[in-house]
């Protein structure tokens, strides 16, 4: 069985209702961010993150720059936690999507070692970066479990944005009516991004068999956009996973374009701007003298089919919203086309093998992957949880075995000690072995106290990996329904071999025994 990682594309689609959703709940989501930034005398800002999450400081800082009136950093964490000169008045705000960047956790704390605020911010709850920053605050985006982060990318611009509009409107920097065109302006360009996706949905088929030839791709930005050619290049060498760079327009003039030869492509994000003009200029160079394999992003019709023409909106401040879509796009529709799924990372583990993400000396502090027990007779759970770690390489399960020598109140207490250790209103699954028995009959005394827990029996190893993979929330109902299906997904692998065999003369190595 696969872990369910979504659809990048979906997620892209989602970013509109997840802008309107921030923008709709900004005094829920903000209120706690809001106040402590007022209980401080702050004179610069640092945001710090890696990959996407730096991509979107850096789409966001101009907007929060003119607004606040003050310095904004758009920082790497690693290069944060080695400077020595800082403005004590200096707020931190560290950004981690999935929440355990070791190195944006290490820049939260040498924040704090100097006396600065912070703030940490993450889109998924429950996670380390929360208990290194003073206050939380959440890119509610909702759900994104794939890998390429899409959502995540637009919903993080408009955080850092509406963090920094509010702050402006109750320091008068900014006036009610100013506050709320801002809002108007931004929800208004992330409406677009469905219309993008199908537009350049409808050019990528276009221009599919030339681009699938594609083995090493350079993207050129400038000037606002600069930030969406940064991720918009992660994008597709997440996505592709063959050579992909990205530079601004005039760095790569100064060298890089000595390595173009007549195999490499080349996309231009061509937003409005200073060096509109110039980046055409540079396009038409590499088509007469260099190669033909040259495609454009822009707003204005140049009667040329390899050109991706919308209107974008171009909005100076959330031109930032639009011009990652198409790139977002393309990545996606040219792994399917390539037979990588890009939803799924190449090396799931690979981040906790490098040790860039806190999960050692974490996994005990702050549960994290454990959301459900196993708890049975003999040694049959740990037995089940090592055969599921050595299947998907991890296990999100705690263990309780009982014993000959224990005693109905000692099995209790150690499974109360068990339920005890995960987070108040945390959902938590029990799953057990046997229906009659004292497992099943000693978790089920548990239910009326915990408004969250389920409990489970029928043991087995089918079941105990669908469980894993289940995504639980506060709704007691959904998590019900989740709860259901995996039960019915794990029944569907418990049948007689022989009664398969009889109906069919062979099996092949896809069918799942």
């Amino acid at each position: 069985m696969k872990r369910d990682y979504g659809d990048m594309y979906q997620y892209i689609l989602e970013s509109k209702k997840a802008v309107r959703n921030i923008i709709s709940n900004h005094e829920e989501i903000f209120h706690d961010a809001i106040e402590y930034f007022f209980n401080g005398n702050y004179e610069q800002i640092y945001v710090i993150g890696s990959g996407t999450s730096y991509h979107a400081a850096l789409a966001a800082k101009n907007l929060m720059e003119k607004v606040l009136q003050m310095k904004v950093f758009a920082s790497y964490p690693i290069v944060f936690k080695d400077e020595r000169i800082f403005n004590k008045n200096t707020l931190v705000m560290g950004l981690s999507h999935a929440g355990m960047s070791a190195s944006t956790i290490a820049g939260l704390d040498k924040a704090k070692a100097n006396g600065f605020g912070t703030i940490a911010m993450t889109a998924e709850k429950g996670r380390p970066v929360e208990h290194h920053g003073d206050v939380k605050l959440y890119v509610d985006i909702g759900e994104e479990k794939a890998g390429p982060k899409t959502k995540g990318y637009i919903g993080s611009i408009v955080t850092f944005m509406i963090f920094a509009l509010k702050v402006a409107l109750r320091q008068e920097k900014i006036t009610q009516d100013e506050f709320d065109d801002y809002l108007r302006r931004m929800q208004a360009s992330a409406d677009a991004i469905p219309d993008i996706a199908e537009a350049t949905s409808k050019w990528y088929l276009q221009n599919r068999n030339d681009l699938m030839k594609c083995r090493r791709l350079y993207v050129i930005g400038y000037d606002n956009c600069l930030a969406d050619m940064m991720e918009g290049t992660l994008k597709i060498c997440e996505a592709v996973r063959y050579s992909v760079q990205g530079f601004e327009l005039e760095e790569f003039m100064h060298g890089i374009y000595h390595c173009i030869d007549e195999d490499t492509y080349m996309l231009y994000v061509c937003s409005k701007g200073q060096y509109y003009d110039r980046i055409l200029r540079l396009k038409r160079y590499f088509e007469e003298e260099r190669h033909s394999h040259n495609f454009l992003i822009t707003h204005e019709n140049t009667n040329n089919s390899k050109d991706l023409v919308f209107p974008f909106t171009d909005d100076q401040e959330f031109a930032v919203l639009q011009y990652i879509v198409p790139m977002q796009v393309l990545a996606r529709k040219l792994s399917l086309d390539l037979g990588i799924d890009c939803n799924i990372p190449s090396d799931p583990q690979f981040h906790f093998k490098m040790n860039s993400y806190l999960k050692e000396g974490f996994e005990e502090k702050y549960d994290l992957n454990d959301d459900g027990n196993l708890f049975s007779h003999g040694q049959l759970a740990t037995g089940l949880a090592d055969s599921c770690k050595l299947i998907i390489g991890e296990n999100h399960f705690k263990v309780l075995n009982i014993l000959l020598d224990q005693n109905i109140q000692e099995i209790k207490n150690n499974l109360d000690v068990m339920i005890q250790s995960f987070d108040d209103n945390q959902p938590v699954i029990v799953v057990t072995d046997i229906p009659g028995g004292s497992t099943t009959q000693t978790a089920i005394q548990r239910i009326s106290d915990n408004k969250l827990l389920y409990v489970v029996t029928g043991m087995n190893l089918g079941l105990v990996m669908s469980l894993s993979f289940l995504s639980l929330s506060q709704d007691d109902e959904d998590n019900k329904n989740k709860i259901r299906d995996a039960i019915e997904e794990s029944q569907k692998g418990i049948y007689l071999v022989n009664d398969v065999i009889s109906c069919n003369d062979e099996l092949s190595d896809d069918d799942d025994l």
